[in-house]
């Protein structure tokens, strides 16, 4: 239920911040108008892909819909890593989303700051309405 509240007030923040796409450990400034986005990926296709924090934020059918990434990525030897642990926040600074749907970010490993990136439109999708993880072999 936690998690619940949370997203419902990331999305109150998705609504006044819906033309920003990248957060980096700071307040964000937010364009003033809309900007063109890269090729987007997800399927069924969303519209404005954009981080904010450790949420990834999409518009769909006119709504704004939000996902905890940390709900489903995990930092395993500085690299992002698909499963239910969670938890990548912890260790991972410099976010920033790519082309729509490909997460980078440095991961700590060992004391040190590696690159990393993943595709998230690979395990997440839009059902009901909402982002969710998919579980893929």
């Amino acid at each position: 239920m936690e998690g619940r509240k949370e997203e419902s007030k990331l999305l109150g923040a998705v609504q006044d911040l819906s033309t920003v796409q990248g957060v980096n450990a700071g307040a964000a400034e937010a364009p003033k108008e809309e900007i063109p986005r890269g090729p987007l990926h997800f399927d069924p296709p969303v519209e404005n892909p954009r981080l904010i924090g450790q949420f990834l934020a999409v518009r769909y059918q006119g709504k704004n819909v939000a996902f905890d990434l940390d709900r489903c990525l995990s930092a395993v030897n500085g690299k992002f890593q698909w499963g239910s642990r969670g938890g990548f926040v912890s260790a991972a600074r410099n976010l920033c989303l790519v082309d729509g749907s490909e997460l980078r970010a440095e991961l700590l490993y060992n004391g040190r700051w590696l690159p990393a990136q993943i595709n998230l439109a690979t395990n997440i999708g839009v059902e009901n309405g909402q982002l969710q993880y998919i579980r893929r072999n």
